[in-house]
C-alpha cells in the first residue's frame, strides 16, 4: 500500500502518467453495406501522436489502411480517420478482418485490436445439402448431405435452408431422391432358369450319344501293299522272267 501511494505521488508530481491505447469496440457487427465505427483512444496528452490502422484480413494478409494519418490508395473515400477513431462509410465482406489502431510520439507508443465482422444475407449451395430424419452425415464445408446406407424410407424431396440473422432465410430448389429395390426374386428365378437350361442341354448330349445319334470312330483295317512286278533273270536258262507279289 505504502509503495502504491509512493508511485502516485511519484507520478503527480512530475506530471507523468502511464501511457495506454485501448477501444471500447473490440468487436464490430455490421451488416454489408452499412457504416462502422472503429473506435481507439490514448489515456496521456502527449501532444500530436502519429496514428496509423493496419488490416489483417481472414487469410492473413496485411495492409496499411490509415498512414501518417492518410487513408491509402484502396481506402480513400471510404474511411476517415477522426479524433477517437476510424469510420468506414460503407462497408463490404472483403473487410472482414482485424485493425490494428497504433498511437505513437517520440517516448511512447501502443496499440489496441478491433475485430469487424461484416454480416452478409445467407447464400444457399447448389449441391445436395438437405434435412430429413434418417441416418446421414453433414459435411461442415460444403453442406453436403450424405447417405451412408439408403433405403426406400429415403425416398422423397429434400431441400435445405440457410439463415445466419441477417436477410430473410434463402432455400434450395427441392431435390427428389428415388430408392430402387433390387429384384432378388427375378435375380434367383433367372439363375434357376439358367441352371435349368445346362442340366437339360447335358442330358440332351448323354442320351444322343447313347443312342448312337453320334457317329463312331471307324475300326482299323489291314492295309495290303501293292509292289510293283519286278524283272530277274533265271540262272538256269538264262532268260528275263517278270515276277509281282502282294505283301501284306
Amino acid at each position: 500500500m505504502f509503495v502504491f501511494v509512493f508511485v502516485l505521488l511519484f507520478l503527480q508530481t512530475t506530471g507523468t502518467t502511464a501511457f495506454e491505447v485501448s477501444t471500447s469496440t473490440p468487436v464490430v457487427n455490421v451488416p454489408e453495406g452499412q457504416g462502422a465505427d472503429l473506435k481507439c483512444s490514448y489515456t496521456a496528452d502527449i501532444g500530436a501522436p502519429r496514428i496509423e490502422w493496419k488490416f489483417k484480413n481472414l487469410q492473413s494478409s496485411q495492409g496499411l489502411v490509415v498512414y501518417d494519418g492518410v487513408p491509402t490508395a484502396g481506402y480513400a473515400g471510404r474511411v476517415e480517420l477522426y479524433k477517437g477513431g476510424l469510420r468506414f462509410n460503407k462497408v463490404t465482406r472483403a473487410d472482414t478482418g482485424d485493425y490494428n489502431c497504433e498511437v505513437s510520439s517520440v517516448q511512447n507508443f501502443g496499440e489496441a485490436t478491433i475485430k469487424l465482422v461484416v454480416q452478409v444475407p445467407p447464400s444457399v449451395p447448389i449441391k445436395f445439402p438437405a434435412y430429413k430424419n434418417s441416418t446421414f452425415t453433414i459435411d461442415p464445408k460444403t453442406g453436403d448431405l450424405v447417405f451412408p446406407h439408403i433405403s426406400k424410407l429415403d425416398a422423397g424431396e429434400y431441400y435445405c435452408t440457410a439463415s445466419n440473422g441477417v436477410g430473410p432465410p434463402q432455400s434450395c430448389a427441392p431435390v427428389r431422391l428415388a430408392v430402387n429395390d433390387m429384384n432378388t426374386g427375378g435375380i434367383v428365378a433367372g439363375v434357376i432358369v439358367a441352371l435349368l437350361a445346362l442340366a437339360l442341354l447335358a442330358f440332351g448330349l448323354w442320351y444322343a450319344h447313347r443312342k448312337g445319334y453320334f457317329p463312331k470312330k471307324s475300326e482299323s483295317k489291314p492295309r495290303a501293299l501293292y509292289q510293283p512286278p519286278s524283272d530277274y533273270v533265271d540262272e538256269e536258262d538264262g532268260e528275263f522272267r517278270q515276277k509281282s507279289s502282294f505283301v501284306v
